[in-house]
């Protein structure tokens, strides 16, 4: 039920008129923000009480991400199906980055923290009646279920944006706030890159949550893991 109501948030979402690539008011406050070079993330933000209050972390949740439109994308529609099927796609994908570290549950309770997270800066191409989808978002949907075709996989540009942030579920805290801008970071990518490129944010994620209950001279270097 759970995972029912986080598809049919997301999908509102998703359809809601007036998105917009900057500034998308997702993050509770982009204001905290800074650059960064040691979480492998562009931008980065973490509660000075973060370290302690996630060493008693026992799980995450993980919401289905949120797209965003970039106003100059000439076309800006997505099917529904489509979206879905992605959100739930990049969703898993995140999950298995991140189970090599931490629990992921579907419930709340003591001690489990609540990810969530949008893809922003999504440009969308209009493609011709019949060629596996109308859209970067359906040719991903689409490679869910077959391999994408190298045409498309090597024709869709992805350089998006994203943008993800840790609560406490019991005190609504933001533990951190993190941002990755695939083209500030010099990551090139294709739309067939997208279930990759979760995977490698959930193991980030989970590298730094982890290190809070580590020791320094035992903490991993988070940054190095690839994202691709």
């Amino acid at each position: 039920m759970l995972l029912k109501a986080l598809a049919l948030a997301f999908l509102c979402c998703l359809i809601s008129p007036g998105l917009q690539a900057e500034n998308v008011d997702f993050l509770s406050d982009y204001s905290k923000l800074s650059s960064d070079t040691e979480t492998g993330f562009t931008k980065a933000y973490v509660s000075p009480a973060a370290s302690e209050g996630m060493k008693d972390t026992t799980g995450v949740m993980i919401d289905l991400p949120e797209f965003f439109i970039d106003p100059n994308s000439k076309y800006k529609g997505i099917k529904p199906g489509d979206a879905v099927v992605v959100g739930t796609e990049l969703r898993n994908a995140m999950i298995r980055g991140i189970e090599g570290s931490l629990s992921v549950v579907d419930e709340p309770g003591e001690g489990v923290e609540l990810i969530s997270w949008a893809v922003t800066n999504v440009r969308v191409e209009k493609k011709k009646r019949g060629v596996l989808g109308y859209t970067p978002v359906g040719a991903v949907a689409y490679g869910v279920k077959k391999q994408l075709s190298d045409v498309v996989d090597k024709t869709r540009a992805f350089d998006v944006v994203f943008e993800l942030e840790a609560t406490d579920l019991e005190s609504g805290e933001v533990l951190f706030a993190m941002v990755l801008d695939l083209e500030e970071a010099g990551i090139k990518a294709e739309w067939g890159n997208a279930l990759a490129l979760a995977e490698g944010l959930g193991r980030r994620i989970g590298c730094q949550v982890n290190n809070t209950k580590l020791p320094d001279n035992e903490r991993a270097e988070c940054k190095a893991i690839p994202i691709r």
